[in-house]
């Protein structure tokens, strides 16, 4: 039982931004370089964007906003933590440009993502097919560390062997001290 009509929706919409945070998790759950998994993730979004436009309006809309709360929001922030772990990770994995900034990708991202399925959805004869390609090439060729900038793998590989060598001397010489 919900005391008012908002709580209803409120809580439907929750729901709904729930179970889309579960279908993002499974999309991406086996998906190892950060544009594949954000391809994944794309993909997932647009699908669910198209089908339900009407709960992402509710979302939107002023009746359910209207007396928002720090808690009364947290389930989108959870859906949309799904592409700040796959960013993160990227940036640790050094797939992604040091000035990469986080929240203007997610932007892009989600905001083309939300205007497509928008688009989409208005006129009929418009259809999904390249909204995800055209988006993760467009976010390829600006936060992708290009292949010649990436650190070697055998020069990784030589500088920590180098490092855990320096500390097995170092470990050494305190230990004798």
């Amino acid at each position: 039982y919900f005391k008012t009509k908002t709580d209803l929706m409120r809580a439907f919409v929750a729901d709904f931004w729930g179970d889309l945070t579960q279908r993002a998790e499974q999309a991406v759950a086996n998906k190892r370089e950060t544009f594949e998994a954000l391809d994944a993730l794309a993909a997932m979004h647009l699908q669910n964007l198209i089908e339900r436009f009407d709960v992402v309006e509710l979302t939107q809309s002023g009746r359910v906003r209207r007396g928002d709360t720090p808690g009364n929001r947290e389930f989108m922030k959870a859906y949309v933590a799904v592409f700040d772990r796959i960013w993160r990770r990227g940036m640790d994995r050094s797939e992604l440009i040091e000035s990469a900034m986080h929240w203007q990708a997610r932007d892009i991202f989600f905001g083309s993502l939300e205007y497509a399925a928008r688009t989409i959805r208005l006129h009929r004869d418009r259809t999904q097919a390249s909204v995800v390609e055209n988006l993760i090439e467009t976010l390829k060729k600006r936060y992708a560390v290009k292949t010649e900038e990436k650190p070697s793998t055998q020069k990784s590989e030589r500088l920590l062997q180098r490092l855990e060598a320096a500390i097995t001397r170092l470990e050494n010489t305190s230990n004798r001290a």
